[in-house]
């Protein structure tokens, strides 16, 4: 008389319900099979994310390349009834920063860096600006003001905790002018 199979979690139950973002590696999840089950089949999981049992145990692990909700199962094969164990894996979207840059662009004269948005951002911790000119700034709307005449690569970063073990920042460079003063 064969066993029915069971499948058993063994990595941490706030494993099989995580929330990440995209490009960010999953905490391994783990299950031991036993009884009479002799392998495992998975369906549900993100591009990047696979499973593998090697001696009795199924680890689910990788990088989700691929932004949403995923519902995933594992089911036994073998002899008897078998069994299945599922989960949760949330993929978030990672932020991209826009702004508009509001001239004179001439030396000793501040430059308004504004309407900056973030489609897709989730909760977001902070704005933070590099002027290209080793000088940095904060908020939604700043201003700066470039010393010398040049041309500089401005980057608006946005940090959101959303899912994410560290923060993700998102930026979109913009060629600023600086133009010297007349005489």
């Amino acid at each position: 008389i064969n066993p029915d199979a069971t499948i058993t979690l063994t990595s941490g139950a706030a494993t099989t319900a995580q929330e990440l973002c995209k490009n960010t590696a999953l905490t391994d999840v783990t299950y031991t099979i036993a009884g009479g089950a002799t392998g495992v089949t998975g369906t549900g999981f993100p591009t990047g994310v696979a499973y593998s049992l090697t001696g009795g145990v199924v680890t689910i692990g990788g990088i989700p390349t691929v932004a949403g909700t995923f519902n995933y199962t594992i089911t036994t094969t073998g002899t008897c009834v078998q069994t299945q164990a599922t989960g949760t894996i949330i993929v978030n979207e990672l932020p991209t920063a826009n702004f508009t840059v509001v001239a004179p662009n001439c030396e000793n004269k501040p430059i308004i860096f504004n309407d900056a948005s973030v489609p897709n951002s989730g909760n977001l911790n902070g704005w933070n600006w590099n002027f290209g000119d080793a000088t940095t700034g904060t908020g939604i709307t700043t201003t700066h003001t470039y010393a010398v005449a040049g041309t500089y690569t401005a980057t608006l970063s946005v940090t959101t905790d959303k899912g994410c073990v560290s923060p993700i920042l998102a930026s979109q460079p913009v060629n600023v002018t600086v133009n010297p003063k007349a005489g």
